[in-house]
C-alpha cells in the first residue's frame, strides 16, 4: 500500500510543476492558495460565529471529501497507467481532472462559508408560559352592604 501513496506524492509534485510551467509560478501559488483557503473557509471558518455550525454542518466533511477525491483520481490514473493508456493523454487528463475538482472544492468551500455567514441566528427560545393568577378585586371598591 506504502507504493500508492509514494506515488501519488510524487505524481502530486509532478503535477504541481506541470501546471507552474503551463500557467507560471504565481498563478499556481495562487491557485493553491485559493484551494487551501476554501476548503479551511469552509471547515474551520464555520467556527466564526456560534449559529454558522448548525447553518451548514456539511462543510466539516469538505477536507475528507477533497482528500478522498484526490486519492480516486490517483488510483484512476495508475489504474490508466497499468491497463497500457499513453502516458501523455493520462497525465493531461489527470491534471484537468485534478485542477476542476480541487476548484470545485475550494468553491463549495466559499459558499458554505458564505451561506453560513448570511444565516441569521436562530431566535432565543420564548419563556415557557406562567400560570395565570386569579385576580380579586381590591377592597372597598363595590360597596356592598350584605351585613345589614
Amino acid at each position: 500500500m506504502s507504493s500508492f501513496f509514494e506515488t501519488f506524492i510524487h505524481e502530486a509534485l509532478a503535477r504541481r510543476r506541470r501546471i507552474a510551467t503551463t500557467v507560471g509560478p504565481l498563478a499556481q501559488g495562487i491557485f493553491d492558495l485559493a484551494l487551501l483557503a476554501g476548503v479551511v473557509l469552509g471547515s474551520l471558518g464555520l467556527f466564526m460565529r456560534p449559529w454558522m455550525a448548525a447553518a451548514a454542518p456539511w462543510g466539516f466533511g469538505l477536507p475528507v471529501v477533497a482528500l478522498a477525491g484526490h486519492f480516486l483520481l490517483e488510483a484512476r490514473r495508475q489504474q490508466s497507467e497499468r491497463l497500457g493508456l499513453d502516458p501523455d493523454t493520462v497525465k493531461e487528463r489527470g491534471d484537468l481532472f485534478a485542477v476542476l475538482f480541487s476548484l470545485a472544492c475550494a468553491a463549495i468551500g466559499f459558499a458554505t462559508f458564505a451561506y453560513a455567514y448570511s444565516q441569521q441566528p436562530a431566535p432565543p427560545p420564548a419563556p415557557p408560559p406562567q400560570p395565570a393568577e386569579v385576580w380579586t378585586p381590591p377592597e372597598n371598591v363595590i360597596d356592598l352592604d350584605i351585613s345589614r
